[in-house]
């Protein structure tokens, strides 16, 4: 038999530990990594598809979009990521009338490799380890300011490699399937709401030598997120003049909420840490004559030590055991003594567009305690 020495462990932000397939919580394009990933209530964007895919009732046009990152480098190297989508709204002439949008993506995620060992420990060779999800997306507009959509994507996550003398290599994965359901709100023009709960799905068994392990079973990522959008100079005009865009998100994973092993927490504590544990991001987006634009978010995710403002000791800057994580709200409301500003959990980014292509760069660098140079590039198209 031959052995697999593990990799050295992927990125995990999540404090629920039977979450699976967290690669379904990555930013997928240059545009959601600089603004925070506060995109579930934007119309106008390809990657509809992963936000709220209700905001595909609102697209007036084909579009594409394909983005790749070299991720996280400065944590494990070897990590890569890709993410593309198109979305189509058909034509109301086939429907009598009726909205309907479809839209498809795919994201590729390369979490890293294993080295192949024999019973001595004699290295043999490489083989990779990769997790993919393919989905496949409509929306419809029920009345005009409210659209409605659903998501269907089949979810791949390898879970290691098995060797056998006799019978080669095996992947050992999970397999399953998961939905998403969103609405989105246009309750004034430039004003618009969205609400998503992503990655709807049932527990699922890995997948070890051919037989399912019952005993581990994990769930996808089931997210709420609930974001708002303000564009005060929105419509036809918009590629010849300054306009700046506003977004806020929240994004929460609901698995293994309120679980307390222990049964020693107040409710007062479970909301308090259930409130740490919720993503929070704003963004502004600013586009001249629809030509550049300039973006720039706030992340914090307190709980698995995202971003959000840290403060170290004055007396000991150096010393990693006296750094504090705040949300923003308690860094400027409430006093830290002897402690100052060592870090802020800021994305950025940019686009430049020609015609109807759109190329886009970002960095969601600071986010993170470790240097890394996490950038991201995607490159999208509106027919």
């Amino acid at each position: 038999m031959l052995a697999m020495a593990a990799p050295p462990a992927t990125c995990q932000y999540w404090s629920e530990s039977d979450v699976g397939a967290t690669f379904l919580q990555i930013w997928p394009s240059a545009r959601s990594s600089a603004l925070s990933g506060a995109m579930a209530a934007l119309t106008d964007d390809p990657e509809a598809s992963y936000w709220n895919p209700s905001a595909l009732a609102f697209a007036n046009r084909p579009q594409v979009l394909a983005s790749a990152q070299n991720y996280l480098p400065g944590l494990y190297p070897g990590m890569y990521y890709t993410y593309a989508t198109a979305s189509v709204p058909l034509p109301e002439r086939w429907l009598r009338g009726h909205n309907l949008a479809l839209g498809l993506n795919n994201t590729w995620f390369k979490s890293g490799q294993y080295d192949v060992v024999d019973d001595s420990g004699r290295y043999i060779g490489t083989l990779p380890m990769y997790d993919e999800a393919v989905g496949i997306q409509a929306a419809t507009r029920i009345v005009p300011w409210l659209g409605l959509g659903l998501a269907v994507k089949y979810i791949y996550q390898s879970a290691g490699v098995t060797w056998d003398v006799w019978g080669g290599s095996t992947y050992d994965a999970s397999r399953t399937v998961a939905a998403d359901v969103g609405a989105l709100v246009k309750p004034w023009r430039p004003l618009s709401l969205g609400l998503t709960l992503a990655n709807l799905g049932p527990r699922v068994s890995v997948l070890y030598h051919g037989y399912h392990d019952w005993d581990n079973t994990v769930s996808p990522p089931t997210t709420l997120r609930i974001g708002l959008c303000y564009s005060p100079k929105q419509g036809k005009d918009t590629n010849r003049v300054f306009c700046p865009r506003f977004m806020a998100q929240i994004d929460k994973v609901l698995v293994g909420m309120f679980s307390d092993s222990n049964h020693n927490l107040s409710v007062a504590q479970k909301l308090d840490s259930e409130w740490r544990s919720t993503w929070k991001a704003v963004g502004v987006e600013l586009t001249e004559f629809g030509l550049a634009s300039v973006r720039v978010g706030y992340f914090e995710d307190l709980a698995n030590a995202r971003g959000g403002i840290v403060l170290i000791p004055e007396e000991d800057p150096e010393s990693y055991a006296g750094q504090e994580r705040f949300s923003l709200t308690d860094a400027v409301f409430k006093p830290h003594p002897g402690m100052r500003l060592a870090g802020i959990g800021l994305t950025w980014g940019g686009g430049i567009s020609y015609r109807n292509f759109q190329l886009d760069l970002s960095s969601d660098a600071l986010v993170y305690d470790f240097p890394t140079a996490d950038l991201m590039l995607s490159l999208s198209y509106r027919f």
